[in-house]
């Protein structure tokens, strides 16, 4: 946790804004007062010329460095389980996952979630009828899963596994059922025995996925050569939220060797899945994106000195100091 920022006049300060730091002295510097600008008439239309003037210029940049960056770069957008790879000379190559064993273990770990669906709709404790019909009908449900698995070729270790989640849940359920009423406690007693179980299944996915993705960047890369891949770009297609330890938001970072976000991997968070009628919008959107934040990166560089400037509210930094002038107990908790 970084501690919060103390003004010092003529002293050292050790450390970094990442580890914190701490002041060699604690003699303050007072802090300049902030204007108060208090206009009563409109503003004259040279202020307006000179937003129009940007919003025309910056939209013009843009477009521009939308084709020079798409002209010399490869780009990645993934999509859930896919990718697509935008070739500098305006072509494209798609990358559908095999996503047969990734659904296999994601679904058979759905069944405490599924169960605790259920059972929270109307409050745990008694079941209500439309409670207890939704839990017949998941027996059944999960009955069938279970059967169908012992018939697939898989490792024994990897079906026991499986079937013992679904028969493990319609137990529970069947119990429930019985009682005719359930609690978190009950449901907890269930659910936390299954927690190594779907980690194994978590891991399998996982695994599924990075080494899927891995085999077909290299195999773009074996197959167009001629692509400048040091200069790679990616755009992340996401929903809500954002998750920070999305795994193939890592694989690319990971690629890349990027620590963060919004240099080369950007993440472009979508209110509708990136899917069907949906994904090519979705795709336009996100290059636009990619094309503004690295348009950004040289603007922020030159007019401020920190390429990443942009990416943040520029008046945070100032609002930031304005409010720890203002002082409050408990902020910040945490930076």
């Amino acid at each position: 946790m970084k501690a919060p920022r103390s003004r010092t006049h003529g002293c050292a300060i050790v450390g970094t804004v990442l580890l914190g730091f701490v002041s060699a002295c604690t003699t303050p510097i007072p802090r300049k007062p902030v204007e108060s600008i208090q206009l009563t008439s409109p503003l004259p239309a040279s202020i307006g010329n000179l937003r129009d003037a940007f919003r025309a210029e910056y939209d013009e940049a843009v477009e521009a460095h939308s084709e020079r960056l798409r002209a010399s770069a490869p780009i990645i957008t993934q999509d859930l389980l896919n990718m697509t790879l935008w070739r500098s000379d305006g072509t494209t190559a798609r990358f559908p996952m095999n996503s047969r064993a990734y659904m296999l273990m994601a679904h058979s770990s759905h069944p405490p979630l599924t169960v605790f669906s259920i059972l929270s709709s109307n409050g745990f404790g008694s079941l209500t009828d439309s409670t207890k019909q939704k839990l017949k009908d998941y027996v059944t449900v999960l009955e069938g899963a279970a059967g169908d698995v012992y018939a697939l070729d898989i490792p024994i270790e990897t079906r026991d596994r499986l079937v013992s989640i679904l028969m493990q849940t319609r137990q529970f359920v069947v119990a429930t059922l019985a009682k005719g009423s359930a609690t978190e406690a009950d449901f907890q007693s269930y659910a936390q025995p299954l927690k190594e179980l779907i980690s194994a299944n978590l891991r399998v996915g996982a695994n599924e996925q990075l080494v899927q993705f891995r085999t077909q960047v290299n195999a773009w890369r074996t197959e167009f050569p001629d692509e400048k891949w040091s200069e790679l770009r990616v755009v992340v297609l996401g929903v809500h939220q954002a998750r920070d330890q999305y795994a193939l938001k890592l694989f690319f970072q990971w690629l890349l060797r990027e620590p963060a976000y919004e240099d080369r991997v950007v993440y472009a968070e979508l209110q509708t899945l990136p899917r069907g009628d949906a994904l090519a919008e979705a795709q336009k959107q996100a290059l636009t994106l990619l094309t503004k934040v690295d348009f950004e990166h040289k603007a922020g560089a030159l007019i401020f000195g920190d390429r990443f400037i942009l990416q943040k509210d520029v008046m945070g930094p100032a609002a930031e100091d304005i409010l720890e002038a203002w002082g409050t107990s408990d902020w910040p908790a945490a930076r």
